[in-house]
């Protein structure tokens, strides 16, 4: 990215190191609240990383609302109906990360999932998943989407090279924190490993920040890319029937 690329008013590399400074501060505030012991139940409340509806929680919403608006920008850059659809719904599916990080959608929706089980069935899944069971349940939605993901950006960031590394990268972080790491803590010993556990945390709620931070770098990337294509009066067409990277 350049620093005359510019998004929301601002240069794309301003936004994207303002948004890695404020991460930063959350993740030390928390850490500084960690070491102290926890010393005000005020800065507790509202700077727990894995809390809800908290500063942190409002910042991650916030994070996955400038990626749909990025997603849609993309959009806005090209003049073919269906790829223009699919970045319409990519932004519309950022839009719902965004706001199922305040409303805990899935979490809800995957523990009424379970409560439909026959009951042996949800009591050996419990005993075995104490702190977490939803990514059991959302693990074939979690498959899906990512195959999906997988095939409609190869098709949409044909050409793009930088964009679809960070775009992978961050997918890729945030899967590892908010999935791989939450699955982990089922099986801590929370009695006798707390600070364990305490890490874990940390690391995984930053995960999911940066990784979506990394994903709006790509998306930034590639709305660029699509910029310098328009003004320089190529219609970059990211279909399967025309050559990688080819300009017409």
């Amino acid at each position: 990215m350049t620093t005359q690329d510019c998004f929301l008013g601002f240069s794309s590399d301003r936004i994207v190191r303002s948004l890695l400074q404020i991460t930063g501060i959350l993740i030390i505030v928390h850490l500084i609240n960690l070491v102290l012991g926890g010393p005000s139940w005020q800065i507790e409340r509202l700077f727990a990383l894995g809390e809800e509806a908290n500063i942190p929680t409002w910042f991650s919403s916030t994070l996955w609302a400038i990626n749909a608006l990025a997603a849609y920008r993309c959009s806005k850059l090209i003049q073919t109906k269906n790829i223009k659809f699919l970045w319409i719904l990519i932004a519309l599916g950022f839009l719902a990360f965004s706001i199922d990080e305040t409303a805990m959608i899935h979490e809800n929706v995957f523990e009424v999932m379970s409560r439909v089980l026959p009951h042996g069935f949800r009591a050996g899944l419990l005993a075995r998943f104490k702190a977490t069971n939803w990514p059991i349940f959302a693990s074939p939605f979690l498959v899906l989407t990512l195959a999906w993901l997988v095939i409609t950006f190869r098709r949409l960031l044909k050409g793009s090279h930088t964009a679809a590394k960070f775009l992978f990268l961050g997918f890729s972080t945030v899967v590892l924190g908010g999935y791989g790491l939450e699955m982990i803590t089922n099986f801590l010993n929370h009695d006798e490993l707390q600070w364990v556990w305490d890490i874990e945390n940390v690391f995984e709620e930053s995960m999911e920040m940066i990784g979506a931070i990394v994903i709006l770098s790509g998306l930034l990337i590639h709305s660029q890319f699509l910029e310098q294509n328009q003004k320089s009066g190529q219609n970059f067409i990211p279909q399967s029937k025309s050559k990688a990277g080819h300009l017409v």
